[in-house]
């Protein structure tokens, strides 16, 4: 078996199909990060401040589920598999919740107007949670092919760029296209729910034949495991490295639509059309980034993009309403082929820590590893509306139908920094922890031949 996973290529259908759920889920991602608190804030009434501390409260939640998961999709034995049964479950809550968040009753601003959307986000993390960490367990443990480890992560990523695309682009123009109201919102939910349904459910059906890890050691307990991603020192770089990019993204994610109304004096309409140059450049540059990993090593190129999109990120300081559409659309050029190549190394690269602990350690826990990851990237996508909104409030924000003139300067400029500086310096010092990094394909080969001959 373990000679198959190094040597053996994925048939083409299994790589497909598994990287449709990366539509689904970051789908998921997409929707809370750049749409709910700006719905939360414009359309139900809540203020910024207290929009934040409903995240807040979800994050301290999601803390206490995603190990939890991870270690319990670690030690299930069905016969549906380890992982499946639990992306089941994740997608039909997921659905469900995509809908109740963007459908709050028709309540004045209190506490049972808060109850209600606190829910509807517990439900909306539970079902993420639950498909997302046995998914990319599901991912690492398909293969020890180095290549075709990339060439599986390149899949997801293309899905990814996919979920840009539909979600964000399709999102943002559907809603412009319903009026920009309350209801519009509440229509384009309707949309992103069957999108999810449909991508996660596919996953499910069709990745049965998936190899898995299983074993003597194949039960680790919750702190064991916990306590092995501490002591892999090229997971936790990798960790930190991806955490900090997912921050920077997060944080120009959550201010996008306040940038766009408030400092750019459009609507909807720009992101839509940010997004699909964006997603379909990032979707575009796949092929070549997984060409380039040929002959390229991981860490060097994504040293390279990172770095850059630092710089790119900046740019956003300078934006303003006379800003040509061709500046507009070229900076979208560039972040999405930028961003697509970081997808797709940061993954591979993630897959080939979790390999080292199953050749250092023995066990197979990749749900715990996922758990961590999933953990954190939630942290970002959770944490940054949180903290921009406590930003943006403090700064002087007005929430309702405040028209686009109205924002105090002060606001504005705090817009500005969350959309450019903020993630400039997540990217930057991303970049600098990766330095840090020091596992490629040649070592992975020594430790693999190092265990076997102990074995042997």
């Amino acid at each position: 078996m373990t000679n198959e996973r190094e040597s053996g290529r994925l048939p083409l259908f299994l790589k497909a199909s598994w990287g449709v759920g990366g539509l689904g889920g970051t789908s998921m991602l997409y929707l809370i990060n750049m749409f709910v608190v700006y719905f939360l804030v414009r359309h139900v009434g809540i203020s910024a401040a207290i929009a934040g501390v409903l995240f807040a409260i979800t994050r301290i939640y999601d803390a206490v589920i995603d190990p939890l998961i991870g270690n319990l999709s670690d030690r299930s034995e069905t016969r549906w598999g380890r992982r499946r049964p639990w992306m089941l479950a994740g997608a039909l809550l997921a659905t469900a919740a995509c809908v109740a968040v963007f459908h709050p009753p028709d309540l004045e601003p209190g506490l049972l107007l808060y109850g209600c959307v606190l829910l509807a986000l517990f439900a909306y993390t539970t079902g993420y949670s639950l498909f997302a960490i046995p998914y990319m367990a599901q991912g690492a443990e398909m293969t020890d092919n180095y290549q075709e480890r990339a060439s599986l992560m390149a899949w997801r990523t293309f899905f990814v760029y996919g979920s840009g695309l539909m979600t964000v682009s399709g999102a943002a123009w559907l809603v412009a296209r319903l009026g920009s109201d309350k209801a519009a919102y509440g229509a384009m939910s309707l949309v992103a729910a069957a999108v999810i349904a449909v991508t996660m459910l596919w996953v499910v059906a069709f990745t049965g034949r998936a190899a898995t890890t299983t074993g003597a050691a194949g039960k680790p307990p919750l702190f064991s495991s916990l306590l092995g991603t501490l002591r892999n020192r090229p997971f936790l770089i990798m960790l930190g490295t991806k955490i900090l990019g997912q921050f920077g993204t997060a944080f120009s994610g959550a201010s996008m639509l306040f940038y766009i109304t408030y400092v750019m004096y459009r609507d909807e309409t720009a992101i839509a059309v940010f997004s699909l140059t964006a997603n379909i450049i990032g979707i575009c540059s796949v092929p070549l980034w997984n060409r380039l990993l040929r002959n390229v090593e991981r860490r060097t190129l994504l040293l390279i993009l990172l770095t850059t999109s630092a710089f790119v990120h900046l740019s956003w300081m300078l934006g303003g309403p006379d800003e040509n559409q061709l500046v507009f659309v070229g900076r979208a050029f560039v972040l999405g082929a930028l961003g697509s190549g970081s997808v797709l190394l940061a993954m591979a690269m993630l897959a080939d820590t979790i390999e080292l602990d199953r050749i250092r350690s023995g066990e197979k826990r990749e749900g715990a590893f996922v758990g961590a990851f999933e953990l954190m990237q939630t942290t970002a996508f959770i944490v940054a509306p949180l903290i921009a909104g406590f930003a943006f409030s403090l700064a002087g924000l007005e929430s309702g139908e405040v028209g686009r003139t109205d924002q105090p300067e002060s606001a504005v400029m705090m817009i500005r920094m969350f959309m450019g500086v903020a993630p400039a310096i997540c990217v930057g010092l991303g970049a600098a922890l990766l330095t840090l990094y020091r596992l490629d394909s040649a070592r992975l080969k020594e430790l693999r031949s190092q265990a076997a001959a102990a074995s042997g």
